[in-house]
């Protein structure tokens, strides 16, 4: 048999699922392997991605099956599926995050994901004290998530807050006796987890800069309303979720921590540092990368996402590399346009933006002679136009605080009729160009 042959029956009496071989090897390839160590490895790690491949495939198939979706949302989300089997491997992991109008499949959703994901939970009608004790072993899937931030809520809002990035716990105070003398001691509960929420209505600030957002559209299509949801019961679903959690095991160490976030800050400390400030600190970021990683590296930053954007979908992209390469093309593609999509929402919704948009958009002539603060009110009123709410905040006193503190005033005076500025519409041209997305 020559090397070819050997290889080939290796391949097919190995099982990557469990790392042993099936059946015995003839003495030609028992021989051939134990010289080939190198590339066992190598055909092993083939092996599994081609697992994981399919799985991904599944996952795409299931719930184009089961949810009428945008082929970018069930992409997206298959992968988000299958990170949360690794998600001890990363510093941070993203929450996902669904609106939809009733009737829209949202809790269909929630009830595929929890069929799916690492061990999926869904958190209705549990209690606290079992949420506390539940979380740091559960992907955790929140549904109708519209009050999370009432008084009620107080203890989930806790968990979603401190869950988010690994090591986060909250503290509980238990009552203790010790010789019949009460006292309280504190108890930990570590509560990093995946977590999944659904709600109508959006999500606040704090909480949305932890997620992920996706939107589903109410569907009139048969094939898939009328469809039963048999996620607890159908074979399909289970052997998904074995193969996943075996993968899972077998692949820990190539999404470590050490690969996942040593290796990008050593990527972005060689790029953009030119001339270190310290001598002492220069080996802080000195992880060797191979070519590979470097490529993946490449490739992440090419995207052009930063900040709370990057920390969101970089362990996405890291999974979305293992299932395959042009996976991860297209996972970076749709969190560019998730970004964009957000970006512009945040320019539509904030209103310190609409003001830099605002003072952005005016004549030169206001860049060099003093306008009326009460006209750049009665202007912006009409720029700022909100059918769905209120702007009785709008006055002298709002303006001439967002102005200052946007640094958009140049020079500013009072006179009898009031407060007049000069404005510094190069300032907001700049400032607005970090929240403009271009288009593609």
């Amino acid at each position: 048999m020559n090397e070819q042959e050997c290889e080939k029956e290796w391949v097919s009496k190995f099982d990557p699922l469990v790392c042993k071989l099936r059946e015995n090897l003839s003495n030609e390839t028992y021989l051939w392997a134990q010289n080939n160590s190198n590339r066992l490895k190598e055909l092993e790690v083939m092996m599994i991605k081609e697992k994981l491949y399919e799985c991904y495939e599944k996952l795409i198939y299931a719930h184009d099956h089961y949810l009428d979706w945008d082929e970018r949302e069930i992409k997206l989300q298959s992968v988000w599926d299958i990170a949360t089997y690794f998600f001890r491997g990363f510093s941070t992991f993203p929450y996902k995050f669904v609106t939809a109008m009733k009737g829209s499949g949202k809790s269909r959703l929630l009830k595929f994901t929890e069929a799916v994901v690492w061990n999926g939970l869904l958190t209705s009608g549990m209690s606290d004290s079992a949420l506390f004790r539940s979380a740091n072993d559960h992907t955790l899937i929140f549904d109708e998530a519209e009050s999370i931030t009432s008084k009620e809520k107080k203890q989930q809002r806790l968990i979603l807050n401190a869950g988010y990035k690994r090591g986060g716990c909250i503290q509980v105070s238990k009552e203790k006796y010790t010789d019949k003398v009460k006292t309280f001691i504190l108890e930990k509960y570590p509560v990093y987890c995946p977590k999944m929420l659904a709600n109508i209505f959006g999500m606040e600030d704090v909480l949305g800069d932890r997620c992920i957002f996706s939107i589903m559209e109410k569907s009139n299509n048969p094939a898939k309303v009328k469809l039963m949801e048999d996620f607890d019961t159908n074979p399909f679903f289970s052997e998904l979720k074995r193969t996943l959690e075996k993968v899972s095991v077998v692949w820990c160490s190539v999404v470590s921590q050490k690969n996942a976030q040593e290796g990008w800050d050593s990527y972005i400390t060689n790029k953009y540092t030119t001339t270190p400030l310290y001598t002492t600190y220069t080996k802080l970021h000195q992880t060797t990368l191979e070519e590979k990683e470097l490529e993946l590296f490449n490739k992440i930053d090419e995207a052009g996402l930063d900040g709370r954007y990057l920390e969101l979908y970089y362990p996405l992209f890291m999974t979305a590399k293992i299932i395959r390469e042009d996976i991860l093309e297209e996972i970076i593609k749709i969190a560019k346009w998730k970004v964009g999509e957000k970006k512009e929402n945040e320019i539509l919704e904030s209103k310190d933006i609409s003001v830099i948009d605002f003072i952005s958009r005016q004549a030169d002539e206001r860049a060099i002679t003093f306008t009326k603060l009460s006209d750049l009110i009665n202007e912006f009123k009409h720029f700022f136009e909100n059918d769905e709410e209120s702007i009785d905040w709008l006055n002298s006193r709002w303006m001439g605080r967002a102005l200052t503190r946007l640094n958009l005033i140049t020079k500013k005076r009072r006179l009898g009729q009031g407060i007049e500025v000069i404005l510094n519409i190069v300032k907001a041209k700049e400032k607005l160009k970090i929240f403009k997305v271009e288009n593609e």
